[in-house]
């Protein structure tokens, strides 16, 4: 779900709707890069890496949602 998410966020956002959630966008790749780079499904404390970047993606997904929505 964090994937598929991140895709849609990604891919959706029209070149004028991106800075509007630059700072967003910068703040869910921090968050993520962990993940891609150290962590390993033993690392320890992977539940709150997940629920964190899980946490930050979401958020992420809402507003944009809620950006096309309203467009």
């Amino acid at each position: 779900m964090i994937v598929d998410n991140y895709n849609v966020i990604k891919t959706c956002l029209l070149p004028v709707e991106e800075p509007l959630v630059k700072s967003k966008i910068e703040e869910m790749e921090d968050a993520l890069k962990p993940g891609l780079k150290e962590r390993t499904w033993k690392s320890t404390n992977i539940d709150e890496f997940i629920q964190t970047a899980k946490l930050i993606v979401d958020t992420l997904f809402e507003v944009v949602n809620k950006m096309k929505d309203s467009m």
